[in-house]
């Protein structure tokens, strides 16, 4: 089953792009079905791919590296729960962003998400 991209975008949450003492985040919400992620195999931003071990992705269950997130090793996420991701050791300049997240999920397999956000300055 094929998630059409204006469904996808849906899942991100428009204006959560936000620096942290850490690094940068934003929030992905499961707005469509339970899934179960098997991986996160590529984020981009503003086409540059970032190294998925400075990755975190936090649940209100847990916190997992996204290297970590595997067939074996999966996170599974509920109708509704949110997913805040964060990029260690990443600073963004205030301005339009681009992001392009590639999961992967046993139940649909890989899934493509590209936005615009705007990181306030």
């Amino acid at each position: 089953m094929e998630i059409p991209a204006f469904m996808l975008k849906k899942l991100y949450k428009k204006g959560s792009l936000t620096n942290t003492d850490g690094g940068v985040s934003f929030i992905v919400k499961n707005s469509i079905s339970p899934a179960t992620i098997i991986g996160l195999d590529q984020l981009l931003i503003d086409g540059e791919e970032v190294e998925i071990a400075k990755v975190k992705l936090i649940t209100s269950k847990s916190e997992v590296n996204a290297a970590e997130i595997t067939e074996e090793q999966s996170l599974h996420v509920n109708w509704n729960d949110a997913i805040t991701l964060v990029v260690d050791g990443l600073t963004l300049a205030s301005g339009s962003h681009k992001l392009a997240l590639t999961i992967n999920t046993r139940d649909v397999g890989p899934l493509t998400l590209e936005v615009s956000d705007t990181l306030a300055g």
